[in-house]
């Protein structure tokens, strides 16, 4: 099992524990950087598996009890290198468009952005099947030449915004504001002290300290000061964002609350996405004649699933959360609601799946439910913690789901396991090599 989960695994830790590495670059050296060093690792890792595939290191004098030999080593390192090269570049392109876009558009941003990066799978496993069919090596090196093109494609045509612009169209806006509020301060001061209008009590105050600071319908729009008016931030907009990055976001009970529930909900979804394809082999695998061809084609359509239904999920979620933020005053987290309904009916169907006929449904709404995850909670981050320090803290956020992903995966690991036997004594063939299941959905289930 090592040598089938290492390779994985090395990825998971390049996407989601090197992302705030990728994260820091980006915040205080743009997006070119991080972006031409994931190019590098891209045609390094796909190059390097498609290399390995196609030309095996000798395995002579390695014991066979022994699971680090040089080939799994190879490949962990090719793995985690595309692991990187998604982190970084996932990163710095939302940290690039965020910067350039309104408050109000921020969610639609990380959603759009974050939705390529979900239809990728279904993009080029779809263009290596109908160019090369049945050909892995021609699929590694479509991989390979398709993702660093892009990516360095990407890295040259990407231009952020100066810093100085930015800067001056914010004073712009902060002088405009200041202008506005000394008209209201004059006229104030030319209203009479008392008349038969003046209610009892007078001013305007802080609804947090009303209804507390944690009201979450309040949080959304920018409350009054004692002024009348609203503190402007760094991009001219009337909010006050907590500029916390770094370690000392695990301080935060915001961020502590958002990492739990970014953990709750797409850890599981990680969970599915990595196990897919055991469940569909030991669903097909229940009674006698299956075949390991047709299983194979039904494990390719349910990644197909999973990519396209997961690039629903980002590009929608992120246009309704900003349409409801800023046409109905309902707050962006509200979203995480639907998300989480989602992924309690998947996983309510998969409980009672006994064949394949339904699965395919279960596999449409953990990439819906995955897909808005992963698009709502840059854009929470943004707006409790700032643009500052935009894609580190997103980085850190996203570690969430890795750690609670690995924790999911290895409780279904070990009840599959737990229900497995050695391939090699099955009487159909072929069957493969490692474990096999044949007990349905009694494989990951324990009642």
């Amino acid at each position: 099992m090592f040598c089938v989960q290492s390779d994985p695994f090395a990825y998971v830790v390049g996407v989601y524990f090197f992302a705030p590495v990728s994260g820091w670059i980006a915040d205080r050296r743009g997006p070119k950087i991080p972006l031409f060093a994931a190019s590098i690792f891209l045609f390094l890792g796909y190059g390097g598996i498609a290399f390995l595939f196609s030309n095996t290191i000798p395995q002579t004098n390695i014991p066979n009890s022994w699971p680090l030999t040089p080939l799994v080593s190879a490949l962990t390192l090719c793995s985690f290198a595309t692991g990187v090269a998604g982190s970084a570049g996932i990163i710095s392109a939302m940290n690039a468009g965020v910067r350039v876009m309104e408050d109000k558009y921020h969610a639609s941003t990380t959603g759009g952005i974050n939705s390529a990066f979900g239809l990728s799978a279904f993009f080029f496993s779809t263009l290596a099947r109908e160019l090369f069919p049945g050909r892995t090596g021609a699929f590694l090196t479509v991989l390979c030449l398709g993702t660093g093109t892009a990516v360095l494609l990407g890295a040259i045509l990407v231009r952020p915004p100066p810093v100085g612009q930015i800067r001056l169209e914010s004073a712009e806006e902060a002088g405009e504001t200041e202008e506005a509020e000394d008209a209201d301060r004059v006229e104030e001061e030319q209203r009479p002290f008392w008349t038969e209008q003046t209610p009892l009590r007078t001013g305007t105050f802080d609804e947090s300290v009303l209804y507390g600071e944690r009201n979450p319908w309040a949080s959304q729009a920018a409350t009054p000061n004692a002024s009348g008016a609203a503190t402007p931030n760094a991009n001219g907009s009337r909010s006050n964002k907590a500029e916390v990055h770094g370690l000392s976001l695990f301080t935060s009970l915001d961020f502590l609350i958002i990492f739990g529930i970014v953990g709750c909900l797409g850890g599981p979804g990680l969970m599915y996405i990595n196990n897919v394809g055991s469940i569909v082999q030991a669903l097909f695998a229940v009674g006698e004649g299956w075949s390991k061809h047709e299983a194979e084609k039904a494990q390719a359509s349910q990644v197909g699933i999973l990519s396209v239904c997961s690039f629903v999920g980002r590009f929608a979620v992120g246009f309704l959360a900003d349409h409801l933020s800023h046409s109905h005053t309902i707050p962006r987290t509200s979203c995480l609601l639907l998300s989480s309904t989602i992924g309690i009916v998947a996983i309510s169907i998969l409980l009672n799946t006994t064949d394949m006929d339904r699965l395919w449904i279960v596999s449409a709404l953990w990439g819906v439910s995955y897909g808005t995850v992963f698009a709502l909670f840059p854009a929470l981050v943004l707006e409790r913690f700032g643009i500052e320090h935009f894609a580190q803290n997103a980085g850190l956020m996203g570690i969430a789901a890795a750690l609670f992903g690995n924790v999911y995966n290895y409780a279904f690991g070990r009840n599959f396991d737990n229900h497995s036997r050695p391939a090699s004594f099955e009487p159909v063939k072929p069957v493969g090599e490692g474990l096999i299941c044949l007990e349905g959905r009694g494989c990951y289930i324990t009642r």
